[in-house]
C-alpha cells in the first residue's frame, strides 16, 4: 500500500504545471483537541527546496513540533535535498535567545554546531 499526495500549479485536475521552490507538496498534520477547538501539535511537510525540472524534483523534509505554552508549530528538524540533516534547539545567551543548528557532514558522518542558525557550511 502507498499514499501519494501530489501537486501541480495547473488549475485542472490532471494537467501540469512546474512547481515552484517553496512549493509545499504535502503535509502530515498532527492534532488535538484543546477542549474547544484543534490545535495542530506537529507537522511533517515536503517543501520544494530548488528549481525542477524534468527527471528532477529537489525536495526538502521539514519536522514541526509545538512547544508547551504556544498553540505554533515551529521547526525542530530538516533533511535538505543535499542530505543534510538540521536540528535546531533553542539555546539562551544572556538575556536574549537565539538559535543553534546542529549538523551533520554528510562525507564524514560527523557532527557539528553552526552558530548562524540558518544552515550548515557543508
Amino acid at each position: 500500500p502507498q499514499i501519494t499526495l501530489r501537486k501541480s500549479r495547473n488549475a485542472t485536475i490532471g494537467s501540469h504545471t512546474v512547481v515552484n521552490s517553496g512549493d509545499a507538496l504535502g503535509v502530515f498534520a498532527f492534532s488535538g483537541s484543546n477542549g474547544s477547538s484543534y490545535n495542530d501539535g506537529a507537522l511533517i511537510q515536503a517543501t520544494v527546496d530548488g528549481t525542477p525540472g524534468v527527471s528532477d524534483m529537489p525536495v526538502r523534509l521539514d519536522f514541526f513540533t509545538t512547544p508547551d505554552g504556544s498553540a505554533t508549530p515551529v521547526l525542530n528538524l530538516q533533511i535538505k535535498n543535499t542530505g543534510q540533516v538540521l536540528v535546531t534547539a533553542l539555546k539562551t545567551t544572556g538575556s536574549a535567545t537565539g538559535k543553534t543548528v546542529v549538523c551533520v557532514d554528510v562525507a564524514t558522518g560527523q557532527l557539528y554546531a553552526s552558530t548562524s542558525g540558518v544552515a550548515c557550511a557543508n
